[in-house]
């Protein structure tokens, strides 16, 4: 079986962000979608707010239908080489529950996973 958990971190590595964060949306054992939050720019070259988290850019990337039920891994790498805390915010949750996943695992301190039942 895939380790779902260490795809979501080789996302992270593409991150162009400080805190550098990767997900993968995971369906019936396979992935269905995967993202990092990368920095937005406005037309004149500055950057724009937060830019595009990790959740959001990899459920950019699956279909509609692949969506619901699905699980969703989200790692944040720290460049001292271990893993930090990658809780998706409230906005996040909002929308990662409104698309009807339900379960999110998340890297955080300490080279630890958490669940999050949403």
């Amino acid at each position: 079986m895939r380790d779902f958990k260490q795809e979501a971190l080789r996302e992270s590595y593409k991150s162009n962000y400080k805190y550098m964060l990767g997900a993968v949306i995971v369906k019936r054992g396979q992935i269905v979608g995967r993202g990092y939050n990368s920095v937005c720019y406005t037309g004149k070259n500055r950057p724009f707010n937060n830019g595009i988290h990790a959740e959001i850019s990899a459920i950019n990337d699956t279909r509609a239908s692949d969506r619901e039920d699905a699980v969703v891994y989200v790692a944040r790498y720290r460049k001292c080489g271990s893993l930090g805390c990658a809780k998706p915010c409230d906005a996040c949750e909002k929308v990662l529950r409104k698309l009807g996943i339900k379960t999110v695992w998340y890297s955080d301190y300490g080279n630890k996973w958490k669940r999050l039942s949403l």
